[in-house]
């Protein structure tokens, strides 16, 4: 079995004119070479908000990921309880567009994990990972699942909004790679279209509310006391929405790109405002990362660093 990888960089802060050219040429090139929307998702976490660490998952069909952590005061880990690096089946149902992914008895049959009526559509390995923050010192970075065979499978973006000191965490991931669902059932997860986050430490103000259009909110969840839930769906109409009845006032961005040099130019310009030195180094990274993920780019352009 083989153990998954936790690894740290940080940025130096020699961002120079040239960067900035190359970063703009770079663009152009990208916005005639690739095609098919894609969508990133921003949660927007008030300043006063007293989480400073969230844990989140995916399923992926493969087994040698690691992490890579973007930026200073940040750090971020793999977590190695649970069925991690076991297979799961994933199971599909086409009329009533429904999925799960079911614990595979047999890693060799997993198949037979499916129910009648659903087809099997190959097996998936399920990774949680924990991001922590020294939100008293940080400013930017982020966290990258990354494959040695397919390179880039998914990346968070954290940034504190330089004009409100809201936390901001925006999210791309990459095609087979599915977020998990808030409910499982006889080690079954549902794709429920969303992806969770586990805060802690749990904010007194934070309640309960379910029931609105992609978001939902749960204090306390089981197995997860002193923390608190959000579940954000993936697959909505791309805007902004605002919701107040979970306590604290919660943001959801989707943010529809058409290209991926677009999706670059505007990461950049909307997340990395007003943040300078090693800080505006990490940004512009994660950021590339976001895109990079969620439109697909073939591993030979993310190179281990």
């Amino acid at each position: 079995m083989k153990t998954a990888r936790n690894r740290n960089i940080v940025l130096s802060n020699r961002i120079t004119l040239l960067h900035v050219i190359s970063i703009s040429a770079l663009v152009l090139v990208l916005c005639l070479t690739t095609g098919c929307a894609k969508t990133l998702q921003q949660v927007t976490i008030p300043e006063t908000v007293a989480w400073n660490q969230f844990i989140s998952g995916i399923a992926t069909p493969y087994n040698d990921i690691g992490i890579l952590t973007i930026g200073d005061h940040i750090s971020a880990e793999i977590i190695e309880d649970g069925p991690i690096l076991e297979p799961f089946a994933y199971c599909h149902d086409p009329v009533a567009n429904a999925s799960y992914i079911r614990e595979c008895d047999d890693p060799d049959n997993c198949e037979v994990e499916c129910d009648t009526g659903y087809d099997y559509l190959g097996s998936r390995y399920l990774y949680a990972f924990a991001v922590t923050l020294d939100r008293e010192n940080f400013t930017a970075g982020g966290v990258q699942l990354i494959s040695d065979v397919q390179g880039l499978l998914q990346s968070i973006s954290i940034a504190v909004n330089s004009d409100t000191s809201d936390l901001e965490l925006t999210a791309g991931v990459s095609e087979g790679t599915l977020p998990v669902g808030s409910e499982m059932d006889d080690e079954s997860y549902v794709i429920d279209n969303g992806f969770t986050l586990v805060l802690s430490p749990h904010d007194e103000n934070f309640v309960a509310c379910d029931g609105l259009p992609y978001l939902m909110c749960q204090p306390n969840p089981v197995g997860e006391e002193g923390a608190d839930l959000i579940w954000v769906a993936v697959n909505v109409p791309g805007g902004g929405y605002t919701y107040d009845c979970c306590g604290i006032p919660l943001s959801l961005t989707l943010l529809p790109y058409e290209c991926l040099g677009d999706c670059i130019s505007d990461s950049l310009a909307k997340n990395c405002k007003g943040i300078t030195g090693r800080d505006r180094a990490a940004c512009n990274a994660v950021q590339i990362g976001n895109c990079h993920a969620a439109f697909h780019v073939p591993s030979s352009l993310n190179p281990e660093p």
